[in-house]
């Protein structure tokens, strides 16, 4: 009875503290203040009330609190500023009477489970590793570089080319995580016990009303802060066609809004970055190195933005897996296609039609197309007029001491055909999990012809002119084919492994002759032969490897293998039978790269030096190429940031100089002696300053180039003194092979952005103010501007959102560009007694256009047909108040004179598109 009386008195005991314990958080009061995360505000109240809590402390951690002083129960604090939005509960245990925090998702012990047991059960996953891939919601297509990061932590990652994520020790799977990437809705996915770690698929929603405007991606794509790398911009194609456009959707012409990028150039759509010219630049589309990036003498880049997934654009500073040229690299990612449903896309504009098709075929495959060609639209035929105009100038008599039959007094007969077109077409396989085989393929030509007939009046004997027998032509065709496949593999968590081939094929041909007979006022009959051919031609064979190992969050090492064997060949033949220049070059380029990219002090600062080893077959030399980036960010607002490195390249535009007519341009591969290996040495240092609404962000930098390059045959063409003259005789034998002239320079500037990134009303107003020098012995041995040197260039970019209306407006200022000019005339004899007209030149580039300035407006209706068919209008205005800015100038020399001529760009030029999507 006794025992009995015990056992009663023990279970009450036990009852009234299991009950005490539950009264006590009614009962007890707090009051003060608790601002820090949820560890140490728990520790705290637990210390004051005597209250022990239980709680994973790695994942405490991570959420902060903030409540302000008012007097409340332990359990209301518990309850609604605990758990209450953080996705937890809680419980009193009742063999211990502690308070255990856990997630929302866990289920409660047992009353007959021991503590041990409950609190094994709450902490089942702790620092492990989260993989997977991240995929667009609507078509299941790849995300490229999306931030990863656990919410309330510095802990992330971004993920791959090919959409893939490791995250490192992730403390607790009730952990958030949060993903963010540019044109989409962030997502936080709340992590639960029976949440899959491994080959997790995330999906990101589109996000159609902030991309009411081309956004520059900026460094936490989170928040969109500075940028991430210093010098790189990102950027997507979705809504490009909101900004006013010269007649098509550009992705290139998107960039030059930017500071750093010049904007000056509507004839080039090439990048001329921070001093550098348009060849100084890596373009990769899905691993395919592309010479040719632009239509219709440069007026439109030769990218589709519809097969276009992601763009990054590097101005400076880019990593060590990055080789062979000296100012910057854009590495152009395209779909892979819609894996959840058949896809297609019509757009017809007023200079060509598009077409995209993307469908899935079967559960492993994706296909996609794209097409795009050119109509003759009177806007596009005013443009290839603009273009060619050059060539109806100079296409005549090349002999000035007769009248010109062909071209000046009587009217010509022209037959002027043009057009381009481009193609993307990308195969994607997924044999398993961990595996993606893609086959890609680029084709983008222009044929342009500019034939014509001129119409002699008169006959011999008759003071006029009567034609026989004659043949003129203008015929020009460039253009680019690639093709690459790529094996990407998941080896492990932590080792990810990319293997491609690829070739690419460049041509840039064009023949401009005039052939035939005439008499002239005396009844003598003149033949004439005259015009050029000019060929060039470059095939690209790589074959590369990229690994990127994960030793922790901390640290990504990354490294690789590149084989590239080049066949360049350039041939220039002036009157059929002279031969001015004829390379046929062979060489291959290997190269070993290794780059570390670590971080410190909990995120803030970030280090990541690089190797980059070549080995140049045409030199048999060896080229080392040191990089380092650094960033430290003193607060969340703050960012200091800076990048140093030494870079070379090996296959290179060379310029022909032509005085007369303008400059020329053909790729050459460097053999050591007449082309040396180009290099440069680069500095940048910056600092940006961003909240959510704004950015603003300056960067300074430092270029210095070596064995620069130039071909010129001015010497053989001129006498008679100057500043630049070097010979004082009239070869008729003259070695054309050595007229390459190697030099050097530098660039330096400073680029200024400030941005608003949201709202209605958002853009960004960009300064550049930069200075390019170069120095070639051969031309003077003096400092002289580059003919790309622009020493003030400024841009303001805005866009408004109204209802289902995108309105933009864009306004570029630009100081002139320098060039060279003729100043005297003078007459020569020849030994044959024929009598020729020469000119001294200028100093090299001593002269400047005026400046340039245009305002470009355009407005897009977005709307549904049937609710089924998203559809978009635009309509946009090119150089709004027709501002005549000069593109180059020309001279002729007439009765002893040079007489100047201003080739200018567009005027004010509308346009019209329309687009569908099924």
């Amino acid at each position: 009875m006794k025992q009995i009386i015990r056992l009663i008195i023990i279970a009450l005991l036990v009852t009234s503290a299991q009950l005490s314990a539950q009264i006590k958080l009614d009962s007890i009061h707090i009051s003060g203040w608790y601002i820090g995360t949820m560890d140490q505000v728990l520790d705290k109240i637990g210390k004051e009330k005597g209250i022990v809590f239980k709680f994973n402390r790695e994942a405490a951690k991570a959420i902060n609190i903030d409540s302000p002083p008012f007097e409340r129960s332990v359990e209301s604090f518990v309850k609604y500023v605990i758990c209450n939005g953080n996705k937890l509960k809680y419980y009193i245990n009742k063999d211990d009477g502690a308070v255990y925090i856990i997630s929302q998702w866990e289920k409660l012990a047992e009353n007959n489970v021991k503590k041990a047991e409950v609190y094994k059960n709450i902490i089942s996953k702790t620092d492990f590793n989260l993989s997977g891939t991240v995929v667009d919601g609507d078509s299941h297509e790849s995300l490229p570089f999306v931030n990863v990061v656990i919410k309330g932590t510095s802990n992330g990652t971004s993920t791959n080319v090919d959409g893939y994520f490791t995250l490192l020790k992730v403390p607790t799977d009730t952990s958030s995580i949060t993903f963010s990437y540019i044109g989409y809705k962030p997502k936080i996915v709340h992590l639960t016990p029976n949440f899959p770690i491994r080959k997790t698929v995330i999906e990101l929603e589109p996000n159609t009303e902030l991309l009411s405007e081309v956004v520059v991606m900026a460094d936490k794509q989170d928040l969109l802060q500075t940028n991430e790398k210093v010098g790189m911009i990102k950027m997507t194609p979705l809504k490009m066609n909101t900004l006013p456009s010269l007649g098509e959707k550009d992705i290139f012409r998107t960039f030059q809004l930017m500071p750093g990028i010049s904007a000056a150039n509507e004839n080039s759509s090439g990048l001329y970055v921070r001093g550098g010219t348009p060849d100084q630049s890596l373009v990769l589309y899905d691993g395919i190195p592309i010479y040719n990036v632009q239509h219709l003498f440069g007026f439109f880049s030769a990218f589709n933005s519809n097969a276009i997934k992601d763009i990054q654009l590097y101005k400076g500073g880019f990593d060590a897996k990055y080789g062979g040229r000296l100012s910057s690299v854009v590495e152009i990612t395209g779909k892979d296609g819609n894996q959840k449903n058949f896809s297609t896309t019509a757009e017809l504009s007023l200079m060509s039609a598009n077409a995209f098709i993307e469908t899935p075929i079967g559960k492993k495959i994706t296909f996609l197309v794209a097409g795009r060609r050119s109509w003759q639209s009177p806007l596009y035929n005013l443009i290839y007029k603009q273009a060619t105009s050059q060539s109806s100038a100079t296409s005549g008599a090349n002999n000035s001491s007769m009248p010109n039959p062909l071209g000046g007094r009587s009217p010509n007969t022209t037959s002027a055909t043009s057009y381009f077109y481009d193609l993307n077409s990308k195969i994607t396989y997924r044999p398993t999990q961990k595996d993606i085989i893609s086959f890609s393929l680029y084709n983008g030509k222009d044929d342009l012809s500019n034939d014509f007939s001129p119409n002699i009046g008169g006959g011999p004997g008759g003071g006029g002119f009567s034609q026989l027998n004659t043949s003129n032509t203008d015929l020009t065709s460039w253009g680019n084919t690639g093709i690459s496949m790529k094996w990407s593999r998941n080896w492990t968590n932590r080792l990810y492994a990319n293997t491609l081939i690829s070739y690419s094929d460049y041509y840039n041909d064009r023949t401009r002759t005039n052939k035939g007979h005439y008499y002239n006022s005396s009844s003598t009959l003149v033949s004439i032969n005259s015009g050029s051919q000019e060929n060039n031609r470059l095939e690209d064979y790589s074959a590369k490897i990229d690994l990127e190992y994960k030793l922790t969050n901390n640290n990504l090492f990354c490294f690789g293998l590149d084989h590239t064997f080049n066949n360049v060949k350039y041939s220039y033949i002036q009157n059929d039978t002279t031969t001015i220049l004829n390379k046929d070059n062979k060489g291959t380029l290997s190269a070993l790269y290794l780059q570390d990219k670590i971080t410190f002090m909990k995120s803030k600062l970030e280090v990541s030096p690089g190797l980059r080893a070549n080995y140049y077959s045409l030199t048999n030399q060896r080229y080392y190429e040191p990089r380092l980036t650094t960033s430290y960010n003193i607060n969340k607002q703050f960012k200091l940031k800076g990048s140093a490195g030494k870079y070379y390249q090996f296959a290179k535009k060379v310029t022909r100089e032509d005085i007369m007519q303008g400059n020329r341009e053909f790729w050459m591969l460097s053999d050591g002696s007449q082309m040396p290996i180009s290099s440069s040495v680069q500095y940048v240092a910056g600092v940006a300053y961003e909240t959510k609404n704004y950015l603003f962000d300056m960067e300074a930098y430092y270029k210095r180039l070596d064995n620069i390059s130039e071909y010129s045959i001015r010497f053989d063409q001129q006498v008679g003194g100057g500043p630049e003259m070097m010979s004082s005789n009239v070869t008729t034998t003259t070695n054309y092979e050595n007229r390459f002239y190697s030099g050097k320079g530098y660039s330096r500037g400073i680029d200024f952005l400030l941005q608003k990134k949201y709202g209605n009303y958002t853009g960004w107003i960009g300064y550049t103010i930069s200075e390019t020098i170069n120095n070639f012995d051969a031309f003077g041995g003096y400092d002289y501007y580059a003919s790309n040197d622009v020493t003030n260039e400024f841009k303001v970019v805005n866009s408004f959102k109204w209802h289902n209306w995108d309105f933009s407006a864009n306004w570029i200022f630009a100081s002139g560009k320098p060039y060279t000019s003729p100043e005297g005339i003078y007459q020569l004899t020849l030994p044959d007694g024929t009598v020729k007209q020469y000119f001294n030149a200028s100093i090299k580039n001593g002269n400047r256009l005026p400046d340039y300035h245009r305002l470009d407006i355009a407005a897009t209706y977005n709307f549904k047909i049937s609710e089924l068919y998203p559809c978009t209008l635009n309509f946009s205005v090119f150089n709004l108040y027709n501002r005549k800015n000069v593109w180059y100038r020309e001279f002729e020399i007439v009765e002893s004179e040079v007489v100047r001529t201003d080739v200018n760009y567009l005027g004010i030029l509308p346009n019209l598109n329309f687009s569908i999507k099924f």
